[in-house]
């Protein structure tokens, strides 16, 4: 699977490189095969571009995804893009015990969980997806893919 990690918010802050690890080991804990995934990281006008776009809502959300259908010669498989909205998870906060490091990786977690086809419409489905994905951390906190996945601001 291919991983493309684009950052349009003007503060760049994201660690491209600790990202990518983190969604190759996501995906491969979902079980999620694609031909690419692309991950986009977007502010809060970005991602409400995005969800009157795709989903006709005009508000700021955490994460929006969705799959692509395969194109021929692509063995078949999908494509998965993801939109992270950076800037709510730069400005997380009241969590014990996390960063905003951990809230972005809650948010590309959530994103993954939603390309593996799970749906959080109700609270049955909501609870799954957030077990699911707080194990999912657990494991790559163990790992040490949690840390440093947000630079200092520069101002």
């Amino acid at each position: 699977m291919r991983v493309a990690i684009t950052e349009t918010w003007q503060r760049k802050i994201a660690a491209i490189k600790s990202i990518r690890r983190l969604v190759e080991f996501l995906a491969e804990a979902a079980g999620i095969r694609l031909n690419e995934l692309s991950l986009v990281l977007v502010s809060n006008d970005g991602i409400i571009e995005i969800n009157k776009k795709h989903l006709r809502r005009d508000h700021i959300t955490d994460v929006i995804s969705y799959l692509l259908p395969s194109f021929p010669g692509e063995k078949n498989l999908p494509s998965g893009e993801i939109f992270v909205n950076i800037q709510l998870a730069s400005n997380a906060k009241g969590r014990k015990g996390w960063n905003r490091s951990r809230e972005l990786a809650l948010y590309i977690a959530h994103g993954i969980d939603h390309l593996a086809g799970e749906d959080d419409a109700d609270r049955r489905g909501y609870l799954r997806m957030r077990r699911r994905e707080l194990a999912w951390l657990r494991l790559a906190g163990e790992k040490g893919l949690l840390k440093g996945l947000m630079t200092k601001e520069k101002h």
